[in-house]
């Protein structure tokens, strides 16, 4: 019946709601100040914003929003249940004046919500009281003065007002939510929870109550709960930045890194300046020993709760680690006793950069123990009169400011040391007896004190061990451990006579070893130059790194993890053990006495004072060092990463097979001592050759399929290294492989099949990559004109070059600016035999009188142009990241790999856009997220070389044309995989793989 717009607005003024989509007709309601609720699609237009149920074009409009594309059942669910809640309210006549205050107040509690959104919390308050002297039940007024008590702290204040306004309004779903985070802030778990989930119950579609809820879960320890809670206020909003930033900590938590990381990434990418999600990023990054990253992400610690405040009473510059010759430079430390012993470290470098050095502490014990470090002009306490200074750092930036890597911590122990006149004599100990420093609880005040502090009823069978005795060194004993440590003879309580930390330094530098959880007295006992061993509960904290059992902060800590959370039993059997190893004097060789021996037991030290410095393990590998091929590179980086290991010492059992020139300059400095060592145990060896030797160590030996080894030397423990693509075992194989103690297998795929073949025991450990080499930099842009496609490895049938070669035909017919760039190379030509049988490619490629494959004669009788080829040939593995950092793509069309494949995680490593088969060893390092996985694979003819061959793949050409045509048309997310490949080998490089299989090795050496 409406003729005009006019008639519409006539009719619309004598309702009493609107209910729209989004047309006209809202907008018409909302310019005639008429209550509207607006029902909008999941992609909503531009001026309805995001993530908001009100309009600050219409101030009567509420918006309902789609939680997902299409989802029209929940929004009619929510306004149902919305409309219901209307009808509720008495709108007698007696009412109406109630009625038409609360719009004339309207005006004012936008005002006050301006407001207190602006952090004006006083003037928001100031507007709320003139509201409620004029309309005391205004449960809007009531539940904002809530809201500014709770900022201003006044958590009673604020609950008061809160339950005020719900008894005016107890179905006001916001007002629960609020009084339940201040019963929450008061560890009232059980009544928060219950008002959290009236506030879901009155709004189901109350994203922030979901979260809330879940964030109540985490903290009871409810992790699965959590979870869940935390999706769902995901699925009801899924820009909710709050909502990763939760998932991010839960699962930093578990030990999950990975998950953990791409939560809190969404988190920051959501929310840029979301410093909890940052400082979590944080911990991950420098958990991995990305340091760089790491620290500086770090510095988001200063827009955390906790922290702001801390960094602002200084006005003078921050210094940025330049010179500061003929200036004064302050030191301020600002966290934990144990944060400020571990980073002053570095205060001895700062020196070295200008003038002078004075150093603030925030704790007065931290003033007499640091008067040892060098390079402090001046000491202070917090509150103390400072002099002129013109520089400020907080101490933990220093790592970030010096550029501190995994490499170049200072490690160099002995910075502190007891300070003069410090006497603190303990109680003696029988001469044979160790003295061992122990303690299990940390200050009652810390954060983290309850998942870090070990119950002392597991440590009684540490307690128990003979010939030792032992120092308590903990200041704080709780009430029932200190009735149970009086009954205990064997355990001199020190901690209760000490007056300062240089008195706890003092004792420590009596004893012979110190065995604590993770608490200032580690740190303290490593910078001293102490053995320490030290209990890490699951979720430890970043500077102890993953995987790990020594650090490189201290060189003489030892770490034991808990396996799993809260299971300190088997941590504290794991010390026991060691303890009892130790004080018994089995299988402990002392690292300046370990010496190689030839039909005989290790040596032992006869002094169990000096073997405390502890057990060094050599371990012998069975394989020749050589950066041109995979199985050398392997040996290489096994070999650096035991070198720089204080706790083993590598021994090479063949020569090296390396030619001048080939080896990173840098690689053979590092390399010379185990080279010398190695021609030392050739001429202890030369008198026996031909003979069976038992060497009096564990070895490392690369196995074939057939599981047996050229030389006639066997270990203590024998450790076998598999890469094998074979998938079937003779019987005679498989007694082979019976004589050794453990195979290592280089993917998921190769340990199932072995495992198949009734194989045991094995263990997966992936190779590694090296960061220094294999990382994003920018191209020499000398084929700025050309797309580039990288192919390399060794060129048999097994890794697929001949689909490659027939892929790239098809391309580059397309694209003739298309250049394949090859580093194929084959040092055993009959394993070539097969490619030209696959129907891809003509013939083999001919090898030249100087043994090199001539590949660019070969794929030009197979039609590829030699202008569209460059072949690099073999190259030496530190030259292989500038190659292949000029590619736009990788492709790896291999039929199996028996590991993961080196060049493919070079390859994601660099950050190039990487297209690789899916099938086998390939599976481990593969997603759709980080690279261009081939996923259909067909059936594989076996050859000769290749009889086994169930369950290797064949890549479809066409399937590699496609994805080498994604890349080249869509590069911006080509861009995004790689950033996300880049991520995900961060924890996949030589010195974590490494650490992850010593971990493997120790339960066997």
């Amino acid at each position: 019946s409406f003729k005009d717009l006019a008639d519409t607005a006539a009719a619309i003024k004598q309702l009493d709601l609107v209910i729209s989509i989004d047309t006209a007709v809202a907008h018409l309601a909302g310019a005639l100040g008429k209550p509207v609720w607006i029902l909008l699609p999941f992609v909503s237009d531009w001026r309805w914003m995001l993530d908001r149920n009100d309009s600050s074009w219409y101030p009567t409009a509420r918006l309902f929003r789609q939680a997902k594309i299409g989802d029209w059942n929940s929004v009619f669910e929510q306004v149902g249940e919305s409309l219901k809640k209307y009808l509720v309210h008495d709108y007698s006549a007696e009412q109406m004046p109630k009625i038409r205050e609360t719009k004339f107040t309207a005006a004012q509690i936008k005002q006050a919500l301006a407001e207190y959104k602006s952090g004006n919390f006083q003037e928001t308050a100031n507007i709320c009281q003139n509201i409620i002297q004029k309309q005391p039940q205004n449960f809007r007024a009531l539940g904002l003065l809530g809201l500014c008590a709770y900022q201003a702290g006044e958590i009673e204040r604020a609950i008061a007002y809160y339950q005020e306004s719900l008894k005016v309004n107890l179905n006001y779903a916001q007002t629960h939510n609020y009084l339940a985070v201040a019963l929450q802030d008061k560890q009232e778990i059980d009544a928060a929870i219950k008002h959290y989930q009236k506030a879901i119950e009155l709004q189901p579609h109350y994203a922030q109550a979901w979260y809330n809820l879940g964030h109540t879960f985490r903290d009871k320890g409810q992790v699965e709960a959590a979870i869940k809670h935390y999706q769902k206020a995901l699925e009801l909003k899924p820009n909710y930045a709050e909502a990763y930033n939760g998932l991010g900590f839960i699962f930093l938590e578990l030990g999950k890194l990975l998950e953990s990381q791409k939560y809190y990434q969404q988190a920051v990418k959501l929310d840029k300046n979301h410093a909890n999600a940052h400082f979590g990023l944080a911990s991950i990054l420098l958990k991995q020993g990305n340091f760089i990253q790491g620290f500086n992400e770090y510095e988001w610690r200063w827009q955390r709760k906790d922290f702001i405040g801390i960094n602002l009473r200084f006005s003078q510059a921050l210094w940025d680690g330049s010179n500061f010759q003929g200036k004064t430079l302050l030191v301020y430390t600002e966290q934990g006793l144990g944060d400020s012993i571990q980073f002053i470290r570095y205060i001895p470098l700062v020196k070295k950069l200008g003038g002078r050095v004075i150093v603030e502490c925030n704790k007065a014990e931290l003033k007499l123990l640091f008067t040892t470090v060098s390079g402090i002009d001046e000491l202070f306490v917090k509150g103390e009169t400072l002099p002129d200074f013109h520089l400020q750092t907080p101490l933990m930036s220093l790592p970030r400011i010096l550029g501190t890597t995994l490499e170049t911590i200072p490690a160099k122990i002995l910075y502190l040391s007891v300070p003069k006149l410090t006497n603190f004599a303990i109680p003696p100990a029988p001469e044979k007896n160790l003295k061992v420093g122990i303690c299990w609880q940390t200050s009652s005040n810390a954060n983290t004190s309850q998942k870090r502090s070990c119950p002392v009823e597991y440590l009684q069978e540490i307690l128990s061990i003979d010939k030792t005795n032992f120092y308590l060194l903990q200041k704080e004993v709780s009430p029932t451990d200190l009735e149970w440590l009086n009954s205990q003879t064997q355990i001199h309580n020190l901690g209760s006579s000490f007056k300062n930390l240089a008195d706890t330094a003092a004792a420590i530098k009596q004893l012979d070893l110190v065995i604590t959880i993770d608490t200032v007295i580690a740190h303290l006992a490593g910078a001293l130059g102490k053995p320490v061993w030290v209990i890490l509960n699951f979720d430890s904290d970043w500077r102890w790194l993953t995987d790990r059992e020594d650090s490189p902060w201290y060189p003489t800590m030892r770490l034991f993890r808990q396996s799993k959370s809260d299971n300190w039993q088997e941590v504290c059997t794991q010390v026991s053990q060691t303890l009892s190893t130790l004080v018994t004097g089995q299988k402990i060789s002392h690292p300046q006495t370990a010496v190689l021996t030839l039909n005989s037991n290790t040596k032992k030290s006869n002094n169990l004072k000096n073997s405390i410095s502890e057990i060094m393990k050599i371990i012998t590998i069975g394989w020749p060092l050589n950066p041109m091929t995979g199985w050398g590179i392997y040996g290489i980086n096994l070999t650096l990463q035991l070198l720089q290991n204080p706790r083993y010492e590598p021994l090479l059992l063949i020569p090296p097979s390396i030619q001048p020139g080939i080896l990173n300059p840098l690689h053979q400095a590092l390399l010379n001592p185990a080279f010398d060592a190695q021609k030392n145990l050739q001429n202890q060896l030369k008198n026996h050759r031909g003979k069976k030797i038992n060497l009096n160590l564990p070895i490392l030996q690369a196995l074939g399929s057939n599981f047996s080894v050229s030389n006639n030397i066997v270990g203590t423990k024998n450790i076998g290294i598999i890469f094998s693509e074979n998938t079937q075992f003779t019987s005679e194989q498989i007694n082979r492989s019976k004589a050794y103690d453990l195979i290592i297998t280089g993917s998921t795929w190769n340990t199932k099949i072995l495992e198949n073949n009734s194989i045991k025991p094995v263990q997966k450990v992936l190779q590694g990559i090296d960061q220094t080499i294999f990382h994003p930099a920018p191209k020499s842009n000398t084929f700025s004109d050309r797309f580039v496609v990288f192919s390399g490895g060794k060129l048999e049938y097994r890794k697929g070059q001949d689909i490659v070669i027939a892929a790239f035909k098809i391309f580059q017919k397309r694209y003739p600016e298309a250049l394949l760039i090859t580093a194929w190379h084959n040092f055993w030509p009959q394993f070539m035999v097969g490619i030209e049988q696959t129907g891809n490619v003509v013939g083999l490629p001919k090898i030249s009188q100087n043994k090199r494959l001539q590949i660019t004669e070969w794929l030009l009788e197979n039609d590829i142009p030699s202008n569209a080829v460059i072949d690099v040939g073999p190259i030496p593995n530190y030259m292989v990241g500038q190659i292949l950092r000029e590619a736009d793509v990788a492709v790896f069309t291999n039929r199996c790999e028996g590991g993961t494949n080196l060049v493919a995680m070079e390859s994601l490593a660099c950050g190039i856009p990487t297209i690789i088969s899916a099938n086998t060893g390939h599976l481990d390092i593969i997603n759709n997220s980080h690279c261009y996985p081939l996923h259909n694979q067909n059936y594989v003819k076996p050859t000769p070389q290749f009889p086994g061959v169930d369950d290797w793949g064949e890549s479809d050409v066409e399937e590699v044309v496609e994805m080498l045509e994604k890349v080249y048309f869509d590069r911006e997310d080509a861009q995004l995989r790689s950033k996300a490949a880049v991520s995900f080998m961060q924890d996949l490089t030589w010195e974590k793989q490494i650490q992850r299989l010593l971990v493997v090795l120790q339960n066997v050496i």
